[in-house]
């Protein structure tokens, strides 16, 4: 989700997650918010830089009640989050691009 997007916004993408999506222990790179989306069986992971989040699709109908973003609750989902943004800042593998300007 890019605040400022630029004519390339796989490349644009690709850059953020390369500098901004590896986790550092002890630092702002390894917090993370989750929270449940209202409108679709998801969780929202939101990280340390605005334009950086993952989407946690749930097993089933409702794993946790629905809570603040530093709730317990919010735990697993966020965990599970911050995994996906290593894992995609180590690969940087565009799968889709969707422009909405």
């Amino acid at each position: 989700m890019l605040v400022e997007p630029e004519d390339d916004l796989a490349e644009q993408a690709k850059t953020l997650l390369a500098e901004y999506g590896p986790v550092g222990a002890g630092s702002a790179f390894g917090d993370f918010g989750a929270f449940e989306a209202s409108d679709y069986p998801c969780w929202i992971v939101t990280g340390h830089h605005p334009d950086i989040l993952n989407v946690v699709f749930k097993d089933h109908p409702d794993p946790a009640e629905k809570g603040e973003p530093g709730h317990p609750e919010n735990l697993l989902p966020g965990l599970l989050g911050r995994a996906a943004r290593v894992d995609d800042a180590k690969s940087l593998n565009v799968i889709h691009v969707e422009d909405n300007r």
